[in-house]
């Protein structure tokens, strides 16, 4: 009869040939047995997890249970495991061991521990351990070995009972290597972030649960008037703020919301003045859910209250000027339809300002297809200047007038409107015809080059004066019949410029073409007048002997002004000596001529110690190779190019060097001009901002600003929640997008690449740039980046601070923008206009003054007074009007060449210390 034992390992064999599975029935055939003890069996194997069952209808199939050694699975267990019996004899060690160990199980298996030698953690030290464990139980410590990095390891020896019953140890390894540091990097972001905190331009605070002010970084200080932090620390933030009710609603406004940004309010400071602010704030959470109090950021708006102020002062006044202005004047969207208008506008069109002021202007026009073409060409062309048009009165009778227009910007560069100005000139119409009738009649009687006011002569090469027009009479101060009894070669001309005459008139003679060069003819009483002479050829027939026809122009001013910029050059000179930035200039051989007071001391030598050197022997160029490398930069310019200097005591000095090479009229290289700026402590600079932005790098999501981390490559690898709260974006629309080229408007990513690598170079720290919100809109950021790197020092990433901008960039726009439209109004102002300062010395004048009075503003040192233009019976009652004792004044200017003209003045607008502008009716000449 078959024993228990042995029938359960028959089964066991059944079942391993017949994977498939076998019935009850089948079994107790193969075995010889009864159905019921092979029933008992199976539930034997079936209880000790041998073998499985599963059901048919009323049939039981039974196979095999696939099971796993429990040394295959340690070895599947990532860490590391060695088991010895009693002996400390290894009995069995898994492949993360081994590969510590930097051994094959070869070597380990049935050795004792302490014939085993390996690169990793002591095994020696196993056998005070295995003693330990014997003794007292469960064994840990910590060890640490050295390899190509150190490693840090929990060791466990644990008693175990092996499978053959006997005692055994079992030693369990866990590294924790990369939760150590993980936890050391913790603490030292930690130090980071409350340094960054600290060096924010902002006031960053926090309250507890009752208003007490428990923190703030020590910019608090000097914006409050404290001297220390216990002045401030641990009193109620109400008691700093000016008004108490928006204190309440500030804080209804947190509660109901959970954070608030931009309340506007002002906080009192230590002398009991008030100051406006700005602040963002949120409530703060424990980990549980519960309040702890407040946290957010103070920002002063000092400076754009005192903005806001400014332009509203400016608004006032342009629309005084506006409304004092004889001519009428209309703003016009860029639809065509009318913003603002002023009184004459009213009295031209005969229709009220509340009905003008959103109607279409080329309506008032008489030719309206006439006024959309000169609006596309205000458009195409930016102004138009003195266009005749027709204005169509409300009762229907016809106005001419002049019509000029500018043309105005957002600053976008889209068209935001045109500001258009009209002249009546009914008067100046009449004029115009009977000045035309007066022209015919001139041209009956006399010749096109006698009415010329450029002196002309036509003459021949043996020296005879043909014909001499009026104004070269007037220039020459002879009479045409006395210049044609003179020869030209001699009588009026020098003999230095007799030889320079006769190469001209034999190039003429073998090209046939003008020919346009100066000299000096000399006057009547003796004098040279310089002149510029444009020369034709004329030849009537081929039997007449040619003749030229020569077209003067007096280049007296043009030469006086070479003197005057010969002078600026002097004055460019004294700048550039009193200027902060190293200057040197080099001749065309590369040996200085000249050095500023700043490069003398950047060398530390005197100037005459550096006059006359070579340039390559005192500027050693790290970078660029051989010295005529650097020559070669030295003669076609270049910029912020990396030196070094050595001053006189040897000391190495880091410099940027900017070259600009300096050539003549003929373009040829004549030396160069460099600049040079200390860097040393910008790169000291640069190196605090690599290391403090390799730090700050895992904290950017407690950071009140927009804080962005990129990786290498451009890609948005993390951001804070002030970016989201900003933008409207989501993390999944942002995280993993590359910012330049999905998030910055389209027209305004510029070069990605070149963006990228001057933010590995360092060349790009701070700057302003347009970011897209989820609706649309372009947020003006000002960013502040800092270059993450590896332990290699190898560029890893970057991580950039925003601060949103747009409203102090829209703000600088419309100042900007208010002033150039003042001057925009005086420049297209039709009647003579001039600006007067405090002195009453004349700034700036409009083209109509020039052309009424032939007068421009002097170049300094030079100063022209109102006063001294006008005649002196006048000048009492010019005083008065100055003075605003009067409202105008008519009285007699003298022009620049004596001639008297009849003006009436009229004061324009004026504000604080802006230039005083006077409008001129001129009434007779």
């Amino acid at each position: 009869m078959i024993q228990n034992n042995q029938r359960l390992d028959l089964i066991r064999e059944l079942l391993s040939a017949h994977p498939q599975g076998l019935s009850v029935t089948e079994i107790a055939a193969a075995l010889g047995v009864n159905k019921n003890s092979t029933g008992r069996s199976l539930d034997t194997l079936y209880a000790a997890g041998e073998i499985r069952m599963r059901r048919f209808g009323m049939a039981k199939l039974y196979t095999s249970a696939a099971r796993m050694p429990l040394s295959a699975m340690m070895s599947l267990l990532s860490n590391p495991i060695l088991i010895a019996d009693a002996d400390q004899t290894i009995t069995f060690i898994n492949d993360p061991f081994l590969s510590l160990l930097n051994l094959t199980r070869e070597q380990v298996i049935n050795r004792h521990i302490t014939t085993v030698r390996g690169v990793a953690p002591d095994i020696e030290g196993l056998e005070a351990a295995f003693d330990a464990a014997t003794e007292q139980g469960e064994v840990k410590e910590m060890i640490r070995f050295s390899g190509e990095e150190e490693r840090i390891f929990l060791r466990r020896c644990v008693p175990v009972t092996l499978e053959t019953d006997a005692a055994g140890t079992a030693v369990i390894m866990k590294e924790l290597t990369a939760q150590i540091r993980a936890e050391q990097a913790l603490h030292e972001q930690e130090n980071q972030f409350t340094e960054v905190i600290e060096n924010l331009q902002d006031i960053y605070y926090q309250t507890d649960q009752d208003e007490i002010l428990t923190y703030a970084n020590r910019q608090i200080l000097p914006f409050l008037g404290y001297d220390s932090m216990d002045q401030v620390l641990g009193h109620t933030a109400s008691s700093f703020w000016a008004e108490p009710e928006k204190r309440k609603k500030f804080l209804n406004l947190v509660r109901k919301r959970g954070a608030i940004n931009d309340f506007e309010t002002s906080l009192l400071r230590a002398d009991g003045s008030q100051v406006p602010i700005s602040t963002s704030s949120h409530l703060r959470f424990a980990r549980n859910g519960e309040v702890l109090g407040l946290g957010g950021t103070i920002r002063d708006i000092s400076w754009r209250k005192k903005n806001e102020e400014k332009i509203q002062v400016l608004s006032a006044h342009n629309r005084a000027m506006i409304e004092a202005n004889l001519d009428p004047i209309v703003s016009v969207d860029r639809d065509g339809l009318i913003t603002d208008v002023n009184e004459a506008t009213v009295a031209i069109t005969g229709y009220p300002r509340e009905q003008l002021i959103g109607s279409r202007f080329n309506q008032y026009f008489a030719d309206q297809i006439q006024a959309e073409q000169l609006f596309g060409e205000v458009v195409h062309s930016g102004q138009i200047r003195n266009r005749l048009a027709s204005m169509l009165h409300a009762d229907g009778h016809r106005t001419p007038a002049l019509c000029n227009a500018a043309l105005c910007r957002n600053e976008d560069g889209t068209i935001s409107g045109i500001f258009v100005s009209l002249r009546d000139i009914t008067d100046q119409e009449k004029m115009d015809r009977d000045l035309t009738r007066n022209e015919r009649m001139l041209q009956m009687t006399e010749a096109v080059f006698t009415l010329s006011e450029q002196p002309i002569v036509i003459g021949f090469p043996d020296g005879g004066v043909a014909y001499a027009n009026p104004a070269l009479c007037r220039m020459l101060g002879f009479t045409e019949k006395e210049l044609k009894a003179l020869d030209w070669r001699t009588d009026l001309t020098s003999q230095e410029w007799q030889e320079t005459d006769s190469s001209v008139l034999e190039k003429q003679a073998l090209t046939g073409e003008p020919q346009k060069y100066r000299k000096e003819l000399l006057h009547k009483d003796g004098y040279p007048v310089p002149v510029e002479i444009v020369m034709h050829l004329i030849r009537v027939t081929r039997d007449q002997n040619p003749c030229f026809c020569c077209y003067l122009t007096d280049i007296s001013r043009d030469l006086q002004a070479a003197k005057q910029r010969a002078a600026g050059e002097l004055r460019f000179q004294h700048f550039l000596n009193a200027a902060p930035i190293g200057v040197l200039t080099a001749d065309s051989g590369g040996r200085i001529v000249t050095v500023n007071r700043r490069m003398a001391r950047l060398f530390g030598h005197s100037s005459n110690d550096l006059e006359g050197r070579l340039t390559i022997e005192v500027l050693e160029q790290a970078d660029l190779g051989e010295k005529h490398r650097f020559r070669e930069i030295l003669i076609n310019g270049a910029e912020n190019i990396p030196v070094d200097i050595r001053q006189k005591d040897g000391r190495p000095v880091e410099m940027l060097l900017t070259v600009a090479p300096v050539t003549d009229q003929q373009n040829q290289y004549q030396g160069m001009v460099g600049f040079l700026i200390d860097q040393t402590k910008t790169k000291k600079q640069e190196r605090i901002l690599i290391e403090a932005g390799r730090r700050i790098s895992a904290m950017i999501d407690q950071v009140p600003l927009i804080a962005l981390k990129f990786d290498r490559t451009g890609e948005l690898i993390s951001c804070n929640d002030a970016l989201i709260a900003t933008t409207g974006w989501t993390r999944n629309q942002v995280l993993g997008r590359d910012w330049h080229r999905h998030l910055v408007p389209p027209g305004e990513t510029g070069d990605r690449d070149l963006t990228m690598q001057d933010l590995v170079k360092g060349d790009q720290k701070d700057w302003t740039g347009p970011v897209l919100t989820a609706d649309g809109r372009k947020l003006q950021i000002r960013w502040t980046c800092l270059m993450l790197l590896d332990d290699q020092q190898q560029f890893e990433g970057t991580i950039c601070l925003g601060e949103e901008v747009t409203e102090q960039r829209q703000l600088a726009v419309l100042l900007s923008r208010t002033e150039e439209e003042y001057q925009d109004l005086i420049e297209i102002n039709p009647y003579p206009t001039v600006l007067i300062d405090a002195d009453w010395t004349i700034t700036r004048v409009n083209r109509e003054f020039t052309t009424a009075l032939h007068y421009t503003v002097p170049e300094r040192p030079k100063k022209l007074t109102f006063l001294s233009i006008v005649s002196p019976e006048n000048r009492p009652a010019v005083t008065m009007l100055l003075n605003e004792e009067v409202s105008h004044a008519t009285c007699t200017l003298v022009q620049e060449d004596g001639r008297p003209i009849i003006a009436t003045i009229r004061p324009g607008p004026c504000r604080g210390d802006r230039p005083r502008m006077l409008v001129l009716m001129i009434d007779q000449v």
